[in-house]
């Protein structure tokens, strides 16, 4: 192939030179034959040269680091906590949160590069403000209160329309839920889709429950493996991501229900540390990472490196930042 590469370069050079004899008066008496002996002689040299030439390109090729870019459709980018744990995003469907609040929170973090928002179905008492519930009276059971579902709803389908992707958390930890009574958390599942199931079914990803492993320390993975089957049942298109706290991902690879792991790493940690946590887990872990909890201070620039080291050693996506260009 590479010699019928040279052979054609040359016949077009030759054909141009023949087309000029032809067409030009002062070469009319030139000589009607023309030596090619030099064809054969670049042959020669090519065969001789190319194949250290072909194996040097080969070698700069495969030295050149590949440019991380950022596709803003397929990877997930949002800042979900802000000054330490004062403010979470995933608060947010809080009843006291008004909708003028998270409308100009969601504009803000479009504004900012942010593609995703989290957010809490189900919390009563971790971090503020709480609760979030669409019962009437708050809690984690009851009638449904038609108020907290309509603001609930109209905060879920803003989002929707400004492109964000949609991840659902449906447990909180810190309490005030029966995380143990199956039947009554498949009640509230089944109540989510009666609900708001039109909704949940385009969203992303559903988590279980945050920081799994210290709610159900005691107990072991059952309950996770249960809750994201009964998930999976309700909302088959949408995908499940299960948490844990710094440093886990062991429940998350093991459960067959789960499809990616949100993985913490302790927010106190150095840029370096953080990296290189990531690094580890990406290329050990059987399942797709998302850098989740990395800091607690969305904005900073501590945070933007954090989130565009994760982007470089592979997660599909960083919850704390908005990664530096």
């Amino acid at each position: 192939m590479r010699r019928l590469i040279w052979i054609g370069a040359v016949s077009l050079v030759v054909a141009v030179l023949l087309c000029g004899c032809a067409t030009v008066p002062e070469f009319r008496n030139a000589p009607t034959t023309v030596d090619l002996s030099f064809v054969e002689k670049g042959l020669q040299l090519f065969d001789k040269y190319w194949p250290d030439f072909d194996k040097e390109l080969e070698n700069r090729y495969n030295q050149v680091k590949p440019i991380t870019v950022y596709i803003a459709e397929k990877i997930q980018i949002a800042i979900s906590w802000l000054s330490g744990a004062a403010w979470r995003q995933m608060n947010e469907l809080a009843h006291s949160v008004s909708f003028a609040s998270f409308k100009k929170h969601i504009d803000e973090h479009r504004i900012a590069g942010c593609n995703t928002v989290n957010l809490f179905l189900q919390n009563q008492k971790d971090g503020a403000p709480v609760p979030t519930s669409f019962y009437s009276n708050g809690k984690f059971s009851g009638n449904i209160s038609d108020a907290r579902l309509a603001l609930i709803r109209q905060k879920i389908e803003y989002a929707y329309s400004q492109g964000f992707h949609v991840n659902f958390w449906m447990l909180a930890d810190d309490g005030g839920i029966p995380y143990k009574d199956k039947a009554q958390i498949k009640r509230y599942f089944a109540d989510c889709k009666t609900h708001l199931g039109d909704l949940i079914k385009r969203a992303s990803y559903l988590v279980p429950c945050l920081e799994s492993d210290e709610v159900f320390r005691n107990q072991g993975r059952g309950y996770i493996d249960e809750y994201a089957k009964t998930l999976h049942e309700l909302f088959p298109a949408v995908k499940i991501a299960n948490h844990m706290t710094s440093g886990k991902s062991n429940w998350s690879e093991q459960c067959p229900y789960v499809d990616v792991v949100f993985f913490q790493v302790d927010p106190d940690k150095s840029i370096a540390a953080c990296k290189a946590e990531l690094k580890r887990v990406v290329d050990t872990c059987s399942k797709p990472v998302l850098a989740c909890e990395i800091s607690l201070h969305g904005k900073s620039d501590e945070a933007r490196q954090k989130a565009k080291d994760a982007l470089d050693v592979g997660c599909i996506g960083v919850h704390s930042g908005v990664p530096k260009s």
